[in-house]
């Protein structure tokens, strides 16, 4: 099949679990032999990423277009103006592409509305468009939706969600919140799990330290993603388990002036560490050396940080919120905890820390659960279904 997928992340400016997510299905998609293309933001037009064993991944890069009707709401609907102009130039692309290449499928993610203007007058190839997180999910979740462009923005992504030849979801969480905010009844949506590399994210078989144990936070710091809640939790912990170190690996999102500030004391003695900027790759070394790794989001889909820790046999103390439910099952493969609830993240954390059999328990449970659910050859064939069943639309 040709395939192109919308995703303004995109390595090397891989930013959060769409550009991840793309990453990884475009790579499994080239292995069997598939043509893919991604269109993504960039300064070089075009470029071929060699897939060991399979076909090359094909990047078109665009920039924002500068379209002078916008003038006029520039300055008071910023963030609507650029997802209209950045569509704009993917738009163009994805035309451009459709008529040299005849594309059977174009994928993108609810978010951004990406191909808006190309399907406002076009009805191939078809759409499918699989279910992240809305964008009006995550800024109401960091209670940032009362600024004024978010109306327009939501409006966008509600046209963007609805023009979709079809929707598939990542978890069952992510259908029902997609259906609770735009009111509507979404049934029969399938469900296809992300992908993962499933042999580099893995455990080296080396025990992480009793004596000084690490806990790892993994994601940007945000607030939807409970970094509050966690730095609430911190003096908690080392109140009970002096010898403990956090690590907070994530880009600034809103939330690091919070967590400089309430942590700072902790930071001078070397108990709470923040690194930004660390390449994907190079949080395997992060995952491996960690006792446990925390995940208090208010409310998430699929992370991949819950993926790629449980693949590592880590142990995750996460929150309930969402599809986190539907990833780590309570004392079986993982440690939930109520969203919002820094007491209840603190009791996990020690409780683990306190019983290493428990802990190392729930590691091994959690990489024998991801092999099974997360198999390559099982999510490859949940894809190819639904894309071939969109083709035929």
């Amino acid at each position: 099949m040709n395939l192109a997928f919308l995703s303004k992340d995109y390595p090397p400016q891989q930013v959060g679990g769409v550009g991840t997510y793309v990453t990884e299905m475009s790579r499994l998609l080239a292995r069997k032999g598939h043509q893919v293309f991604v269109i993504s933001q960039g300064d070089s037009v075009y470029e071929e990423l060699l897939v060991p064993g399979g076909q090359s991944i094909r990047v078109i890069r665009v920039q924002p277009a500068r379209l002078s009707f916008m003038d006029l709401v520039r300055d008071s609907h910023p963030g609507l103006v650029e997802r209209l102009e950045y569509s704009w130039s993917v738009s163009q692309a994805l035309k451009r592409l459709h008529k040299d290449i005849r594309l059977d499928v174009v994928e993108a993610s609810e978010a951004r509305a990406e191909g808006f203007w190309y399907y406002l007058t076009h009805r191939n190839p078809p759409l499918l468009i699989k279910l992240h997180t809305p964008e009006y999910v995550a800024v109401k979740l960091n209670q940032t939706h009362r600024l004024p462009y978010w109306r327009g923005a939501h409006s966008l992504e509600k046209h963007w969600i609805f023009s979709a030849h079809q929707l598939v979801g990542i978890t069952q969480a992510v259908v029902d919140k997609v259906a609770e905010s735009y009111r509507v009844r979404l049934q029969g949506i399938p469900l296809v799990r992300n992908p993962i590399d499933l042999d580099f994210f893995s455990p080296n078989g080396v025990a992480p330290s009793d004596s000084q144990p690490e806990i790892l936070y993994v994601g940007r710091l945000e607030f939807r993603k409970g970094v509050q809640v966690l730095a609430r939790a911190i003096p908690k912990v080392l109140s009970q388990c002096p010898t403990a170190t956090f690590t907070f690996l994530g880009d600034p999102c809103g939330m690091e002036s919070y967590v400089s500030e309430t942590l700072a004391p902790y930071m001078e003695r070397g108990a709470v560490q923040w690194l930004r900027g660390i390449p994907r790759e190079e949080l395997l070394g992060y995952y491996r050396r960690a006792t446990l790794v925390v995940i208090p989001s208010l409310w998430e889909n699929s992370p991949y940080t819950c993926l790629e820790a449980m693949s590592c046999g880590k142990p995750v103390v996460c929150s309930s919120g969402g599809g986190l439910s539907e990833l780590a099952e309570h004392g079986v493969n993982g440690w939930l905890t109520a969203p919002g609830s820094s007491a209840e993240l603190a009791q996990g954390i020690i409780h683990l820390l306190e019983h290493p059999d428990t802990r190392m328990r729930l590691g091994r449970n959690a990489r024998s659960h991801i092999i099974k659910q997360y198999d390559e050859k099982s999510i490859y064939e949940q894809a190819l279904a639904v894309y071939e069943n969109t083709a035929t639309r």
